[in-house]
């Protein structure tokens, strides 16, 4: 089964998995059908009102719901939640109360509850955290432990490093509108 993975980052910038939520399907895909459910209406295909999450191959469809954030549609609350989604998505320490708040508060069904015990617990637990990303599959091999690069020598993957990588952006950042 899939899962939604959590990963840290250390004093010295590198990601370390730190937990999981089972079934993956209750992250990211949860969050963008609640907000799609509760915002975006229906596209119409083939003379029927379809749901955009059904078309996620058609990228224009998806792109409505991954756009909310630009907009002042969606709360506070569900504009963090939503870019917690997002590939590469860092939340800085000095944001991560904002984050637990918004995960406990998001009213849709998923694993954000769960998402936001695990992230609590380091956050109270481990001084030299920096900061949390995710992998919202494990079906995605492209995870915060293996982006970094391969060590030859070890035979092993190195850790993404915030300090030394630009795959990351950071969710509460002032400028957001960039994002896509």
């Amino acid at each position: 089964m899939s899962s939604t993975e959590i990963y840290k980052f250390k004093k010295n910038g590198d990601a370390e998995f730190i937990g999981e939520t089972k079934n993956a399907h209750r992250g990211a895909m949860s969050v963008w059908s609640h907000l799609e459910k509760k915002y975006l209406p229906p596209v119409m295909k083939f003379g029927k009102a379809i749901p955009r999450r059904f078309l996620f191959l058609e990228k224009e469809s998806v792109n409505d719901i991954w756009a909310l954030h630009k907009t002042d549609t969606i709360s506070e609350t569900e504009k963090i939640c939503l870019l917690s989604t997002f590939d590469n998505a860092i939340a800085q320490k000095d944001g991560l109360r904002d984050l637990i708040k918004a995960f406990r508060e998001f009213d849709g069904e998923t694993s954000l509850k769960e998402q936001a015990d695990i992230i609590e617990k380091e956050f109270d637990e481990d001084n030299d955290l920096l900061a949390i990303g995710w992998n919202q599959t494990s079906v995605n091999d492209d995870t915060w432990l293996n982006i970094g690069g391969y060590d030859e020598d070890k035979e092993k993957s190195i850790p993404y490093n915030i300090f030394k990588g630009n795959e990351h952006w950071f969710i509460f950042e002032d400028e957001i509108s960039s994002i896509s």
